[in-house]
């Protein structure tokens, strides 16, 4: 592709996908209810903000998608008939490295090559994955090890991980340089263009943001955790929120069992999805900070966005998070309740409640509720 056509491209993905749409109906119903305290009451489940699994016509679209890679089958052949030599190749994903046989023209046509490797996640915690991802991604990156020139990483980490795995397996280790993903400022539109005032206008309820798939790596159930016992000590219409942002995964059917059926914290914790990248960033912008508590990650790019937009940020202490910029940064331990519950208590912007409440503090309140008699 030439300039023009990639730029061309990736306006109409920008359009498709609505990555910079207008904020909508979904958000407008976020902000509405964060608008208001909580209240106590007998709910069952969190509160969901999700949309229905669309329905389309799958045979269309794997058609459309076959006559798009046999028209670009042949420009591509086309394309190494005439300017192999000088061509370099990059392929910026792990889709299809399991594959080996379907990348043999590189070395047949001698076209210089680039590979991204976001994680080693599949090898590492394989307990996270779906089944056969371990053995699937072993052959992923035995397929660049054999192909690649030059190696991209999103982390030190990955780099690490990486060159670890090649050697361990007695496997040609390329060059490999490091890649942060890239935090650009995407627009979160003027006051003009928003649909509904609660947007920037009004205030809401203190909130705080862990955007990302819900499923057990990404270790949501530490925060659900740390609200119970803030639910504890503080009274309902004081206890902020947690907005659960992102799609359901996998391997977390304890998770969600205590999501749907939860009455204790239930009408502090918000399930929102298919929020595109400007909406994303006004709830990123309005949250008292974003929370990652991820037990593993190649990179992290929510925290390293948010930063970047001067917010504050509460990760996990592991590898990947070590190399986000300090600055509104605060990292604690994967299993730390303690350490996370004064994190979250410490970093209320709108003092619903009290900033300087620590776990010691709380302690004391749990020691000062009246104990029911024993019979």
């Amino acid at each position: 592709m030439t300039r023009a056509q990639m730029v061309k491209a990736l306006s109409g993905i920008i359009v498709s996908r609505g990555i910079e749409a207008a904020p909508g109906a979904k958000l407008r119903q976020l902000f509405d209810y964060l608008r208001h305290p909580p209240q106590n009451g007998r709910q069952v489940g969190a509160v969901r903000i999700v949309e229905a699994k669309r329905k389309y016509a799958r045979w269309r679209d794997r058609l459309s998608v076959e006559l798009i890679a046999r028209l670009g089958a042949r420009r591509w052949s086309k394309l190494l008939a005439e300017k192999a030599s000088a061509s370099h190749y990059v392929h910026a994903s792990h889709y299809g490295l399991q594959w080996a046989e379907r990348f043999n023209w590189i070395t047949r046509h001698g076209v210089q090559s680039t590979f991204f490797v976001h994680d080693l996640i599949p090898i590492d915690f394989p307990e996270y994955c779906s089944a056969g991802a371990h053995r699937s991604h072993k052959l992923k990156l035995q397929t660049i090890a054999t192909l690649a020139q030059r190696v991209a990483v999103n982390s030190n980490y990955t780099a690490e991980r990486f060159t670890a795995f090649l050697q361990a397996h007695g496997l040609p280790v390329p060059s490999v340089e490091v890649h942060r993903l890239g935090t650009g400022r995407l627009s979160s539109h003027g006051e003009a263009d928003l649909p509904h005032p609660a947007f920037h206008l009004q205030k809401v309820h203190p909130f705080f943001l862990c955007a990302g798939t819900i499923e057990a790596r990404k270790n949501v159930k530490i925060l659900l955790d740390v609200w119970r016992l803030l639910a504890k000590a503080l009274p309902a219409q004081n206890m902020p929120r947690l907005v659960l942002a992102g799609s359901r995964g996998w391997s977390n059917d304890e998770l969600l069992r205590d999501l749907d059926g939860m009455t204790d914290i239930a009408p502090y914790v918000v399930e929102v999805n298919g929020l595109n990248d400007s909406e994303l960033i006004l709830l990123m912008e309005q949250a008292e900070a974003v929370l990652k508590p991820s037990i593993a990650e190649g990179s992290s790019l929510v925290p390293a966005e948010a930063i970047a937009r001067g917010l504050s940020v509460i990760a996990s202490d592991i590898p990947a998070h070590r190399e986000l910029p300090e600055l509104n940064r605060q990292l604690v331990g994967v299993e730390d309740i303690e350490g996370w519950l004064d994190a979250v208590s410490n970093l209320s912007r709108r003092r619903k409640f009290s900033a300087s409440w620590n776990w010691s503090d709380f302690a004391s309140s749990l020691l000062s509720i009246p104990m029911p008699a024993i019979v």
